[in-house]
């Protein structure tokens, strides 16, 4: 195997290194992430991970443009979910607040937003990431599905 095909997740076809230029969506799972103009903080508060407990926010890598793949992709993934739309961001918007991502690709095309700060005074920690999470949303862009 070269080192090509080593770097790319084999069910997605992507690489495992996300790039700058990318964007990524995070689905709205229900109407508080986002109002009638714009994307809410409450959509990229970062959550404990139940199998490691780090703090992330669950995100896809963004592959099209087209709304109604996201919307079939959402149907797949939330099966079981209102479907509501989605945020898109890019990940140089994510980076610049010295947050990262972590592609795991399972299921296929799915990362992480992580490395959120730590504070032992966790009234601080969940103001600081609010503080990050009202920025991510203001760069981000509102995608809402037609019913």
């Amino acid at each position: 195997m070269n080192d090509v095909e080593e770097d790319v997740f084999s069910d997605s076809g992507l690489s495992k290194k996300v790039s700058d230029h990318e964007r990524v969506i995070r689905f709205f799972k229900d109407s508080n992430s986002y109002n009638s103009r714009f994307v809410k903080a409450q959509a990229f508060l970062p959550r404990p991970n139940h199998h490691t407990q780090h703090l992330e926010v669950s995100v896809f890598r963004d592959q099209s443009e087209d709304i109604e793949y996201w919307k079939q992709r959402n149907k797949e993934i939330l099966s079981n979910s209102q479907l509501h739309g989605f945020a898109r961001i890019s990940v140089r918007s994510i980076r610049m607040f010295d947050l990262e991502l972590d592609a795991d690709d399972t299921p296929p095309a799915h990362a992480n937003i992580i490395q959120w700060p730590i504070d032992s005074d966790l009234t601080l920690q969940k103001a600081i990431h609010k503080q990050i999470a009202q920025k991510l949303a203001s760069n981000a862009e509102r995608i809402l599905y037609s019913a």
